[in-house]
């Protein structure tokens, strides 16, 4: 199994991360035009403000964490086959328009399990 992992700072964001709703709607949409498929959904609402939203993933997860007072969303994906991270990037930027934004970790996380062989995980790590 290969996994990927994508970290993704937006940097100067819109309005729109306050909006819970604009927020889910907008990883639902990159979703499901990444190929991945959404198996459910989590939040996590901090006072005084911020959010955590979870996609469950058959081929991993997306977690948002929003901090609206400093205009900054974080993006972690992880996920194994062949999505298009891309469209989860692009659906986060439509939404948010961020000013800047700046992947920390595209793709640098990359590593072959070999299901029934613990040892050969052990051995690659």
């Amino acid at each position: 199994m290969n996994l990927r992992r994508l970290a993704l700072e937006l940097i100067g964001c819109n309005e729109n991360i306050r909006d819970e709703q604009c927020l889910m709607r907008a990883l639902a949409a990159g979703v499901a035009s990444s190929g991945a498929t959404l198996l459910s959904t989590a939040r996590a609402e901090y006072c005084p403000h911020g959010l955590t939203l979870v996609c469950f993933l058959a081929e991993s997860h997306v977690i948002l964490t929003t901090w609206p007072e400093y205009g900054l969303a974080v993006l972690d994906l992880l996920a194994c086959g062949n999505i298009r991270f891309d469209e989860i990037d692009r659906a986060l930027h439509e939404c948010l328009t961020p000013v800047h934004s700046q992947r920390t970790a595209a793709d640098s996380f990359v590593k072959t399990c070999h299901l029934g062989s613990p040892k050969a995980f052990a051995a690659d790590r």
